[in-house]
């Protein structure tokens, strides 16, 4: 509120004599009266703000008003003079204060006034708890009035004053409370359950003799919180029937008349059946992909009269055997997914498995393959192959360890072709990678394949604690060139065992952090070729690491693609574990130096 200012004035022409004296609203009745009897007053409402206009009010003796000025009237009459206004100016910082002190005055009494409210709200909850519990209480004594306990309990039971029920519910039914100096007679509880049995006339009639021993007088209880089993009363009758003797045989039991010599010398029991065959001895389980495999058949295998006898070569080469030591592995995988029964970019299984033996005939490295029965069947029957190099593991398509991914592989394809987007080739929609999942399990597959290798490699290690070297090669690399593919041991002269080897495919000077997932997601456009890995035994457990995170990642953000889109997003993420090599698709092993092209 805007400050009120007074000047004294006795009478109307002392007014520009007596200089102006300041009041607020909120001054008491009696100092109003005192100002009454000094005669006339000016009154001043308002601080001359834009708010509030300045009104002058001129009040006779007995305080009622006489007239009512305007600030310009009355400074053209001079009965007020504005400069006045700076006292009720003061008066106006002052009010300020009194309102800061009445807000913190309102703060403590809602702080109060809640307080106050919160612990009625308390009161009320305690004492509907105590009336929550005393009907309980109540509850239970009439509970346990209703029931039937025997008499020498009810003494146990305390009870309060005001008939309360102090003492908490019983866990059990019925079940007796400790009493230490206690001793229970087996006649009272006898005699109450014969009472509460139906036949009570005949059981009365009967008498029965308790024995009072010693033992059982001294016996005690102590504890009483289980219940004795109550048995049920035997009650003792003379038998119905006669006494028979154990040769006589009842009536109903008796032959009809003229078999009882056939009775009594019954014929004998015929001969046991002979017992079944025993059943033929089970046939060898299937090798698993677990316990791998490795088949010792040498060269030169030939075969007469349906059996087969292993010659070992002697006169190989140990120069060969040594340097074949110090080669890299080879890893490869072949597994049927029905490739011979697609629209387009059909290629049969037989064409695959020719392209397969064109590698074993012409690399002479040791070589680790994944395959499944049939593969192994095709490959068992060939008398030219060299065992003693090669490793065998049969395992099928459903135990790689992102099959287990497929239904949900199969939704996110089928959802792509049902919303097609307008920045994707149309093309990719008839690609294997968009239409078979089988496809993309198998390709995003060969660092699985690669890391399984360095744990099950039965191949005697380098000389010298060299790290061994393994090599991812697909089983149709080449598509079986015999220019791509060299004759002999590949022993390539510098390979860095620290990271994993890859080719860049020609991407016009670009670098491949450039091509994001969206440029390269459903496009047809090539960046790394992954029919060609290298890599040392440490580095390859951690590419494989970092390959299944990468897939995992896509494949929650909707994205699935053959293993060249995973593999670009793999070297984007962790670039320090790659080393890109410039090529096309089949130049890896014409990019190192092969040693000793010829020594078999």
């Amino acid at each position: 509120m805007s400050p009120i200012t007074t000047s004294t004035l006795e009478t109307t022409s002392s007014l520009l004599n007596t200089p102006t004296t300041p009041l607020t609203s909120n001054s008491s009745s009696s100092t109003l009266e005192k100002k009454k009897t000094l005669g006339k007053r000016l009154w001043v409402v308002g601080g001359g703000n834009k708010r509030q206009k300045t009104r002058l009010f001129l009040l006779d003796g007995g305080g009622s008003c006489q007239k009512k000025y305007s600030a310009e009237d009355a400074a053209i009459q001079r009965i007020w003079r504005p400069n006045s206004i700076a006292i009720g100016d003061n008066n106006f910082n002052s009010n300020k204060y009194e309102k800061r002190k009445r807000r913190k005055k309102l703060l403590v009494h809602i702080e109060n006034s809640t307080k106050e409210i919160i612990n009625e709200k308390e009161k009320e909850e305690k004492v509907q708890k105590e009336e929550e519990k005393e009907e309980e209480e109540e509850e239970d004594l009439l509970w346990l009035r209703n029931q039937k306990i025997p008499k020498k309990y009810i003494k146990n039971f305390k009870i309060s004053e005001n008939n309360n029920y102090n003492i908490k519910r019983p866990i059990n039914e019925f079940t007796p409370i400790k009493a230490i100096n206690e001793k229970i007679n087996k006649e009272e509880e006898l005699n109450e359950i014969i009472n509460s049995v139906e036949r009570i006339d005949e059981i009365n009639n009967k008498k029965y003799l308790f024995e009072n021993d010693n033992n059982n007088q001294q016996q005690q209880y102590s504890s009483y919180e289980e219940e004795e089993e109550i048995k049920p009363v035997e009650i003792p009758f003379e038998p119905l029937l006669p006494n028979l003797s154990v040769t006589e045989i009842p009536i109903w039991k008796r032959p009809p008349p003229g078999e009882e010599n056939n009775y009594l010398n019954p014929p004998p029991p015929p001969p046991p059946p002979p017992p079944p065959p025993p059943p033929p001895p089970p046939l060898p389980p299937l090798p698993q992909s677990s316990l791998p495999i490795k088949f010792y058949l040498q060269a030169n295998v030939k075969s007469t009269s349906n059996n087969i006898s292993l010659s070992l070569n002697n006169n190989e080469n140990k120069i060969l055997k040594r340097k074949r030591r110090e080669a890299p592995i080879l890893v490869t995988a072949l597994i049927d997914i029905g490739r011979g029964n697609w629209l387009r970019f059909t290629r049969h299984f037989d064409q695959y498995l020719d392209y397969l033996t064109n590698i074993l005939f012409r690399i002479q490295n040791n070589i680790i393959i994944y395959c499944d029965n049939s593969v192994y069947e095709y490959l068992k029957n060939n008398n030219q192959i060299k065992w003693e190099r090669i490793q065998i593991i049969i395992i099928s398509l459903s135990e790689l360890p992102f099959y287990k991914y497929k239904k949900e592989i199969e939704e996110i394809m089928l959802w792509e072709h049902l919303n097609w987007q307008k920045e994707w080739d149309e093309q990719m929609k008839t690609h294997p990678e968009t239409l078979y999942p089988d496809y993309d399990i198998l390709v995003n597959s060969k660092p699985y394949f690669l890391y399984n290798a360095t744990q099950i490699n039965q191949f005697n290690k380098p000389l010298n604690g060299k790290e061994q070297i393994f090599v991812w090669i697909d089983a149709g690399y080449g598509h079986g060139s015999k220019s791509v593919i060299p004759l002999g041991l590949w022993l390539p002269n510098k390979i860095n065992n620290k990271q994993i080897t890859l080719i860049k495919l020609p991407t016009n000077g670009e670098k491949i952090e450039r091509y994001t997932i969206d440029k390269v997601y459903r496009k047809h456009r090539s960046i790394v070729s992954g029919g060609f890995i290298v890599g040392g035994e440490n580095v390859i457990r951690r590419f494989w690491i970092f390959f299944m995170k990468t897939f995992l990642e896509l494949l929650d953000k909707r994205f699935v693609d053959d293993d060249q889109t995973t593999l670009l997003i793999t070297i984007q993420h962790y670039n320090s574990t790659f080393n890109l090599l410039k090529g096309n698709w089949f130049d890896v092993i014409n990019i190192f130096i092969i040693k000793n092209k010829r020594m078999a």
